[in-house]
């Protein structure tokens, strides 16, 4: 699967292109009560994307860059972020045949504290994905999901206790790191204010 949705009733791929970028995240409020959005539409549409961490930037006043930070789960070294997927029928652009290409959007959710002092600026500043321990992973793929338990899991905060994170190089680039460690590895930032201060206004 691709990440970044492609609704099902897209007939033309190319004249999605643009806006496909604004499907790579679904907002949980949205999946369950907004009935007008495509999220709402395929929210029985449901799956798993597992990692073992992921990357947020925080802006900090004064700063021309922002600084990458990476977050796990202290105790799971693999988790999971709750997606929809999508399937649509398109044709491949080199033969003409009709393909099934198949997309999802990752679920995100009003940030815990921690969360909300690393994503910090933005249009979706005060987001993050929604990190599921394993119990809830395994009630959201269940087949017969009650409405109350999908309420609860999309309302599931992971306390910022549970969280590990760290300044990282660089993230946007393919560029490697000047000591040639993975991009995941903590990144020592000269003069980095402590998290909760020097947010920009």
């Amino acid at each position: 699967m691709e990440w970044g949705c492609i609704p099902f009733y897209t007939k033309d791929e190319k004249s999605f292109a643009r806006q496909r970028t604004t499907m790579l995240n679904a907002r949980s409020e949205r999946v369950l009560d907004d009935k007008t959005s495509y999220w709402y539409k395929i929210r029985n549409r449901r799956c798993l994307v597992p990692v073992n961490g992921v990357y947020e930037h925080r802006a900090i006043k004064g700063w021309k860059k922002k600084v990458p930070y990476f977050i796990r789960l202290k105790n799971q070294p693999v988790f999971f972020l709750p997606g929809l997927y999508s399937v649509a029928e398109l044709p491949d652009t080199s033969t003409g045949e009709m393909i099934k290409r198949r997309t999802y959007t990752i679920i995100t959710r009003n940030a815990n504290s921690i969360m909300e002092q690393i994503h910090n600026d933005g249009e979706n500043r005060g987001r993050m994905p929604l990190f599921l321990p394993f119990e809830r992973a395994q009630q959201w793929v269940a087949a017969d999901l009650a409405e109350a338990d999908y309420r609860a899991i999309l309302e599931t905060e992971m306390p910022s206790e549970e969280l590990e994170y760290w300044p990282v190089f660089t993230i946007r680039s393919a560029k490697a790191r000047p000591d040639d460690k993975i991009k995941s590895e903590p990144w020592q930032w000269e003069q980095l204010p402590a998290l909760g201060t020097a947010n920009p206004d």
